[in-house]
């Protein structure tokens, strides 16, 4: 199993129940790329899909999801402690709190709408001398 593969599955089986924009949103991923994801998951019977309100995909566990996700979860749990052990606790705090800075700074800049204009790449390249 795929890290990606893996936090997906963690995200889903913690939430019971999820849609499909939640799920994007939560792992901070495109609905396109997310798609593709949930395909191969359901694919290989690891999430089932039904249709809620507003026509909404909701994912959920199957129990061989579960069996997976719950077999590899030691895995997961030694290699952190491993990156853990290795950084030292202040440091692995450190990671944690950049780790979301840094996602917090990519949601807003692909909120923030682009000028591709002339005089805006104009601009930047004065400000940058």
């Amino acid at each position: 199993m795929k890290v990606t593969q893996f936090v997906m599955l963690d995200v889903i089986y913690q939430a019971g129940e999820i849609a499909h924009c939640d799920l994007a949103r939560q792992l901070v991923a495109s609905e396109e790329t997310l798609s593709r994801r949930l395909a191969v998951a359901r694919g290989v019977g690891w999430i089932t899909m039904k249709v809620g309100s507003r026509s909404r995909r909701i994912y959920s566990m199957s129990a061989d999801g579960i069996k997976r996700l719950e077999s590899a979860m030691p895995y997961w749990e030694r290699a952190q402690e491993r990156i853990r052990r290795e950084l030292g606790e202040t440091d692995w705090q450190n990671l944690g709190a950049f780790a979301e800075k840094v996602t917090q700074a990519a949601v807003r800049a692909e909120a923030t709408p682009m000028r591709n204009d002339r005089e805006d790449s104009t601009r930047h390249r004065r400000e940058k001398k």
